[in-house]
């Protein structure tokens, strides 16, 4: 078996981001594709999981400003990341009212402003939860 996977591994050669294969099949690692009803086991989504977080926890210290982390607790740090990791840094940024209400030391402004979002409207009881955080700090 291992010398089967060397092999394999030697021919498919190794990409970390997934790209399309020469028949446009989403594909990734060493030629593993990835389609609609793709099975992965826990595991595999753990690390994931894991990943994406380690970028949304990235994209947290690289592009919120100081002036507003400065201003976050922890758990409202966690509530910036996790929005983060939901929908992405662009998205986090352009909820510029909550970041003026963030940096005036307004929570329940910051909170008010999550949920008076399209955002809110998707993700239903996240947002809420996110947003008790938010106003509480806990």
């Amino acid at each position: 078996m291992e010398k089967l996977v060397e092999q394999i591994k030697r021919h498919e050669g190794y990409r970390r981001r997934v790209y399309l294969d020469p028949l446009g099949n989403p594909t990734c690692g060493w030629g593993h594709h990835l389609y609609v009803g793709s099975k992965i086991n826990e595991l595999i989504a753990e690390e994931f999981l894991r990943m994406d977080i380690v970028d949304a926890v990235r994209d947290f210290r690289e592009h919120i400003k100081p002036e507003h982390r400065k201003r976050l607790n922890e758990a409202r740090a966690r509530v910036i990341t996790n929005m983060i990791f939901n929908m992405g840094i662009e998205a986090v940024l352009g909820f510029k009212k909550m970041w003026a209400a963030i940096y005036e030391r307004n929570f329940d402004k910051a909170a008010d402003e999550m949920l008076d979002s399209r955002w809110a409207a998707q993700v239903g009881a996240r947002a809420e939860e996110l947003a008790g955080i938010m106003r509480r700090g806990q």
